[in-house]
Formats: C-alpha cells, sequence, structure tokens
C-alpha cells in the first residue's frame, strides 16, 4: 500500500491539470494550488489553497507543509516557477515530486 495520501497539485484549473485532478480524487486528499487571481471553481473535497503571482518560496512551502507528494501541472509559461517549487518540496519535506 502506497505512503502517499495528501497530494498538492500545482496548475489544478489548467489543461494539464485538469485530467490530473480528475484522476487523483478518487485515490488521494487533494490540494489544488492556483494563483490568487484565479477564479477557478474546484469539485467539493479538494482543499484549494492560493499563492501569490511568482509563487514567493515562503508561501510555497507552507501550503506543501503535511503533503506527501507534489504535482507541477503548469505549462510552458510558468516553467520559470519550476525551481522554486523544486526549493519549496524539498524544505516542506515532501517525499515525492512529479515535475
Amino acid at each position: 500500500m502506497s505512503s502517499l495520501k495528501k497530494v498538492s497539485l500545482i496548475g489544478a484549473p489548467g489543461r494539464i491539470g485538469k485530467p490530473f485532478l480528475t484522476a487523483l480524487i478518487p485515490l488521494f486528499e487533494v490540494t489544488a494550488l492556483t494563483r490568487k487571481a484565479s477564479n477557478a471553481i474546484f469539485p467539493s473535497g479538494v482543499k484549494l489553497i492560493e499563492i501569490s503571482e511568482g509563487y514567493p518560496v515562503i508561501e510555497v512551502v507552507k501550503a506543501f507543509q503535511g503533503q506527501d507528494a507534489v504535482i507541477f501541472a503548469l505549462g510552458k509559461a510558468a516553467l520559470l516557477h519550476k525551481s522554486t517549487i523544486i526549493k519549496a518540496a524539498s524544505k516542506a519535506g515532501i517525499k515525492r515530486l512529479i515535475p
């Protein structure tokens, strides 16, 4: 049995993230991380954490606390945030990072 129970999904409302969200909901406790400017609506049972533009490391680390895995589902335009996400995942003790 997997020790992964809580999964954060970055980019959940986007074209890449929506299929991940649909697949993850029946299997895990899902937390969706979105930009504060987003007006996305999520299914019940999905925890929502809003992050400031630019994905500040301190906010992302806080959002990752208590999570087992993180899935990075942002498009090409957001690849500049990938190193921030990796640093934050390491600081938060994330077991699995799926870029």
